[in-house]
């Protein structure tokens, strides 16, 4: 009998080559597309917004767009039309209910048995077999997209396996680099020396009328705000659950039975002082001269091992994209008559960053 452990082995060989780096880059044209626009709407929305551009919001269609135009080649047409897909409202509100339930599956089977309940995933579910119709009929092999790759060619898998696959695409490419992005745009809000110095550090390196991936992807202060922004926010706080082994297992003198359900919470682990100097404290800079204590083994926000994302270098390349092309067409600050700490503090762990309102006054930089 197939276990969920035996399919991930076998599947996860075709998601890592749909997204290898060299695979990544037939997806560039896409998402300079989607940057491009997403600065665009920005522009436009602090035209007109007297009390700030709702930053979160647009950073939302821009993923969504990602989403589905790399993922099957849907336009979802957030970025133009400036609202939300019914179905990426329907499954942040499923994530919030599944984080209560994820950790206990014995209880999902219960209440999907009780007369008059439901599965709290359903919605995202026929979502995703929206999407997936859609592609097999419309868009398969006409990509590039995610989808052509890991189903190229006559499918083993099930139909219910392939909705499962689309699924899990359109949650880990979405609110995680939505989450990383929110907060890394806070962070810079705050912390204006550090934001002109990744833009002259940017400018200096690419056209910033068109950003070149490759002209970015070196940048050591780019690749400081991102890794220190999920250092201290990693998209899934608590970690991803995990079982042990049938015969059980021994951790610092503890042992822990088999077929247990664990997980390593990265948010403390990634914040505690053991691992890094000031652990409170965003600082981008300790990743291109790191102190004494500077322990990148306990850095995981990918989590680790044969159960990593598979999306690891794509998500770099999009997050990379997107601070660059934001940074050098604004300069923002948190908007007058805002509560600047209300996305740290009140920002929800549903599995993913559930993240607050972020209201951004994006001044638009003249360019020659």
């Amino acid at each position: 009998m197939e276990t969920a452990a035996d399919r991930h082995r076998a599947r996860r060989p075709v998601w890592e080559k749909a997204l290898d780096t060299e695979k990544c880059q037939e997806y560039l044209p896409k998402l300079h597309h989607h940057t491009d626009l997403m600065a665009s709407c920005i522009d436009k929305a602090g035209a007109k917004g007297k009390k700030g551009v709702l930053i979160n919001h647009w950073l939302k269609c821009f993923v969504f767009d990602m989403v589905g135009d790399v993922g099957y080649s849907k336009s979802y047409n957030c970025l133009n039309s400036g609202s939300l897909h019914q179905g990426i409202l329907d499954l942040e509100k499923s994530l919030a209910k599944a984080v209560i339930l994820w950790p206990l599956p014995w209880l999902v089977r219960i209440i999907n048995s009780l007369p008059g309940m439901s599965n709290p995933m359903q919605a995202p579910i026929d979502f995703a077999a929206s999407n997936l119709g859609e592609w097999k009929v419309f868009k398969r092999n006409k990509g590039p997209d995610i989808l052509s790759c890991v189903f190229q060619g006559k499918s083993d898998l099930t139909y219910e396996e392939e909705v499962e696959d689309t699924m899990m695409l359109q949650i880990a490419a979405s609110n995680t680099t939505l989450a990383a992005l929110t907060f890394a745009m806070y962070y810079l809000s705050v912390n204006p020396e550090v934001q002109m110095a990744l833009r002259k550090e940017i400018e200096a390196n690419a056209d910033v009328t068109n950003i070149a991936s490759e002209a970015i992807q070196g940048l050591p202060l780019l690749a400081g705000v991102i890794d220190e922004t999920l250092r201290m926010h990693p998209s899934v706080p608590s970690g991803l659950p995990r079982l042990t082994p049938p015969e059980g297992l021994q951790l610092g003198g503890t042992y822990i039975p088999g077929k247990t359900t664990v997980s390593c919470p990265t948010w403390t682990i990634q914040r505690d002082p053991k691992h890094f100097s000031d652990p409170n404290t965003w600082n981008p800079f300790r990743w291109i001269n790191p102190p004494e204590n500077h322990n990148t083994k306990a850095f995981f926000p990918f989590s680790l091992g044969p159960y990593g994302c598979v999306g690891k270098a794509f998500a770099y390349m999009e997050m990379k994209q997107a601070l660059a092309k934001l940074v050098t067409s604004f300069d923002f600050k948190i908007a007058p008559g805002h509560d600047e700490n209300r996305v740290i503090d009140e920002s929800k762990d549903h599995t993913v960053y559930s993240c607050e309102p972020l209201w951004l006054k994006m001044e638009t930089i003249a360019r020659d």
